[in-house]
């Protein structure tokens, strides 16, 4: 806004008198008008005082108007610092250079002191300046800057000056100024002016910091008048500012805004480079340390890194968006991928499109991993070594072609095995791509075995030079397999399950700290993480936790059972180990909540989609089996009273244990937990699938399933085809068909009054319950939940008919056929040796085994049954 001098004079005409302003000159008539509110401040004080001594005499209280003498008061003292500060000023700038006036006089800028008022000397520094001027310098103190010269202007911002006074290798009237990239050394004429110095400088670098903070006036001459009275008082060591770095190695030409302490990043804060970079994030000693996100600027696109950063490197955790649309979700190490992650290549439609999980090494991928690879239309399963296939690995292609063996930088070479969709096997040498070169037996679906030198892909041109031997119903069995018997087990040319997904173990036993032996290093660590990552979701998001409060805190405490106790554990211990896990797991921010996603992806990765073959069904078998242990020997670290992983230990139950409060209220924790021993006593067997299964397998069970619905197709296709023509049947022609004594299909249940059933199309309604229950044997996910859907089916059956009936295996088996029959379960067989394969081996010779025994039995009395017999 610009007032010409005549505006200026006609108005402090109007308000003083033409006589009065004739002889002034339009600037000073503009300070006399802009002085006048100044001027009255003592009017409205007196005014106060008088308000304020009456209203004490009339109501007895002066408390709001003592308040507003007190703020007038207040002003009053200000504007008169001020003024005087503005006076100070102007008598500078007077008396200063033109070049200095250009360059900094802004109506808002106050002088505070320069060296001509109080001398001070330059005794080294690292600023750029001309030496041929270093015996001349001046130094300007103002409220916002710092200006030095020495043949060039240098501007200082306040709020990036820190004081070192306490050096003791330092003179008496030495002191020091600490810049972000510079240190300047000073010395003054005596340790008195060397005070004054430094408290002012404290004095006006405070100033300058509340004054970013401070929207209220009131506020703002507050705190200017506490710190005249208070010259001692000191400034922040951390601080929020700006500032432009001109010749760090690192963040050269780039500007920050964040924290600061003693003139180093430390907080958070965004600096910005030249060329586009950003980093968003927590800084410490200078450099990037803790959680940020780094944007890298290029022609082709953005790449963006989102995660964990140490000593101005990634390393940790983290995910990476790349210019091109690839992904990396994992861990790094000095700015290269290191450690296990996902890497997933181009669209999920396109022919370039491909996913890479295992491990890294220097940007490279390296040790166990598995490559979905579109484009070759096959899935990789095995080691790698600098970026390539090397060492054991097993290779299924979209063909439903299986073959494993020893890769040499990406060459598949020497002795491996080969099955094709039609279930010949190849096992001899192979070469690239599954050619088959060398030696070798070949052995084709129908039994017939070739033996000898072959050399070519087998679905093409292939040369043999060997024996065949076919199979025929003359032919020793004895004989023919002993040819048989010299081909590989799927397996033996493929990494071991207990070497697989290291790297994901490793990960969680060095920040459990595993190797120290003692778990309290760990339990803190997990307290501290879960704290740490509650507190920062509940800071950056305004909803609430959709999850209940109590299922964090009991995670940031330390269970009870932490430590090894002398007592043997007991059904309350055990209950609060398994109530524990199950939360942990469940929880993406617990170390063991991590680790138990992370092999869930892994393992839906290895085994779904080209991995669905049912060749890969023993890898995937023992690779749970595999984490079961490996998963154990972390929870046994945490919870050291847990048996050994081979030793079950039984817990016998009274009556008073089964019903108690505790077991009433946790009934969906001991699923699978509670069984009967050979005494007919309840007891609790704790062994690592009890506390693992139902937490590992309801997730894989999907895909587990679907492997062994492709072992079992052949024979469900069987069983199924005859449950149709089964179930077509009556009830009573099919008890009779299956064996069923008359005596319990004419027998009548307690309390039954309907007519005695005989040999007609009428349904047999008491079973119909026993054969809905048996369907949720497809719902359950885990070996002891299906048998025991067996045991409940079968106690059902026989309380659908008097109590005193004297039940043997010749009159329950019948029965629990039909029941079988009529339930219609599909793929039976899948479910049957999901069960074999994965239950515990002492429940064989139990009860629970027993109930697996007659599952197993009627799904193959069913399959061998001739369908004419009905």
């Amino acid at each position: 806004m610009c007032l010409s001098p005549n505006i200026v004079q006609s108005i402090a005409a109007e308000i003083y008198g033409v006589k009065t302003t004739k002889k002034k000159s339009a600037q000073e008539l503009l300070y006399i008008l802009l002085s006048i509110p100044t001027k009255r401040i003592n009017e409205y004080i007196s005014f106060m005082e008088r308000y304020s001594m009456k209203s004490n005499t009339e109501n007895g209280s002066n408390f709001i108007p003592q308040c507003v003498l007190n703020d007038w008061k207040l002003i009053k003292d200000y504007s008169a610092s001020e003024l005087k500060k503005a006076q100070q000023t102007r008598d500078f700038w007077n008396s200063s250079s033109k070049k200095l006036v250009d360059f900094y006089c802004i109506p808002s800028r106050r002088l505070v002191k320069d060296h001509k008022s109080e001398p001070l000397s330059l005794i080294s520094t690292t600023l750029p300046t001309s030496s041929s001027l270093l015996t001349s310098p001046s130094f300007t103190l103002f409220n916002d800057v710092f200006v030095y010269y020495s043949g060039q202007f240098v501007t200082i911002p306040l709020e990036t000056i820190w004081i070192d006074s306490n050096d003791e290798t330092l003179p008496d009237c030495y002191f020091r100024l600490i810049l972000p990239e510079d240190k300047i050394t000073f010395s003054t004429s005596s340790p008195e002016s060397r005070t004054v110095w430094i408290s002012t400088f404290n004095h006006s670098i405070k100033s300058a910091l509340e004054r970013q903070k401070l929207c209220d006036i009131i506020l703002v001459m507050k705190k200017s008048c506490r710190q005249e009275l208070g010259s001692s008082m000191f400034p922040p060591a951390s601080r929020n500012a700006f500032y432009q770095f001109k010749r760090h190695s690192v963040y050269k030409d780039a500007t920050y805004y964040g924290g600061w302490l003693n003139a180093k990043l430390h907080g958070e804060g965004e600096i910005m480079w030249s060329d586009g970079r950003i980093f968003n994030g927590k800084f410490q000693d200078n450099v990037q340390n803790g959680e940020g996100v780094y944007k890298i600027v290029e022609s082709e696109g953005d790449t963006v890194y989102k995660g964990m950063w140490v000593n101005g490197l990634m390393k940790g955790f983290g995910y990476i968006k790349y210019w091109n649309g690839d992904t990396y979700r994992g861990y790094f190490a000095n700015n290269e991928r290191n450690g296990f992650g996902i890497l997933k290549c181009g669209c999920f439609l396109s022919d370039a499109a491909s996913v890479y999980v295992g491990e890294w090494q220097n940007n490279k991928r390296h040790g166990y991993g598995v490559l979905d690879d579109i484009m070759s239309r096959e899935i990789y399963l095995g080691s790698w070594k600098d970026d390539v296939r090397h060492g054991n690995g097993v290779v299924v292609n979209i063909d439903g072609i299986y073959y494993e063996g020893s890769f040499v930088n990406d060459v598949l070479t020497g002795p491996g095995l080969l099955i094709y969709d039609d279930g010949t096997v190849f096992d001899g040498e192979l070469g690239p791509g599954g050619l088959l070169k060398g030696k070798g037996v070949m052995k084709f679906p129908n039994g017939d075995v070739i033996e000898g030198i072959f050399d070519g892909f087998w679905r093409e041109d292939v040369k043999i030079n060997g024996v065949l031997r076919k199979m025929s119903p003359h032919t020793d069995t004895i004989d023919s397999n002993k040819h048989c018997d010299r081909l590989s087990k799927i397996g033996v040319h493929a990494i071991a399950a207990k070497e697989k997904w290291k790297c994901v173990f490793d990960e969680c036993k060095q920040l459990l700290k595993f190797d120290s032996g003692n778990n309290n290093a760990a339990w803190e660590t997990i307290a501290v993480s879960v704290h740490k990552k509650r507190t920062e979701i509940s800071r950056r998001t305004s909803k609430r936790f959709t999850m209940d409060p109590s299922f964090l805190n009991s995670l940031e405490r330390i269970p009870r059972n932490a430590q090894k106790s002398d007592k043997e554990l007991t059904v309350d211990d055990y209950y609060r180990i398994k109530e524990y896990l199950l939360t942990a797991c469940s929880c993406e921010f617990h170390p063991l909540g991590t680790l138990i996603s992370t092999l869930l992806d892994v393992y839906r990765t290895s085994y779904l989609g080209k991995g669905a073959n049912v060749r890969l069904l023993p890898h995937a078998v023992s690779e749970i089996k595999s984490f079961l242990e490996r998963v154990y020997e972390i929870v046994r670290f945490l919870f050291p009273d847990l048996p050994a992983f081979n030793s079950p230990l039984t817990i016998e139950l009274n009556e008073d244990a089964t019903t108690g409060s505790r077991l009433g209220r946790q009934s969906s924790l001991i699923i699978g937990d509670l069984i009967s021993n050979e005494d007919g006593q309840h007891c609790l067997t704790v062994t690592p699938s009890t506390l693992l299964h139902p937490i590992l397998l309801p997730p894989l069970h999907p895909a587990l399933f679907t492997l062994y619905g492709l072992k079992c197709e052949k024979e469900d296709i069987q069983y199924w085809d005859r449950l149709l023509r089964w179930n077509k049947q009556s009830d009573i022609a099919l008890m009779s068909f299956l064996g069923v004594d008359e005596n319990l299909y004419l027998l009548r249940s307690d309390g039954d009054t309907s007519p005695l059933l005989r040999p007609s199309t009428q349904r047999v309604h008491r079973l119909q319950k026993p054969s809905e229950t048996l369907q949720r044997i497809r719902t359950a996910t885990t070996p002891v939940e299906k048998l025991l859907v067996v045991k409940e089916t079968i106690d059902e059956i026989k309380s659908e008919f008097p109590e005193d009936f004297m039940w043997g295996m010749d009159h329950l088996f019948p029965v629990f056929l039909f029941v079988v029959i009529r339930a219609k379960i599909k793929n039976l067989g899948a479910d049957i040796h999901f069960i074999q394969d994965l239950m515990d081996s002492h429940f064989e010779n139990g009860e629970l085994g027993y109930m697996f025994t007659t599952l197993k039995a009627s799904y193959y009395q069913i399959i061998t049954e001739k369908l004419y017999n009905l």
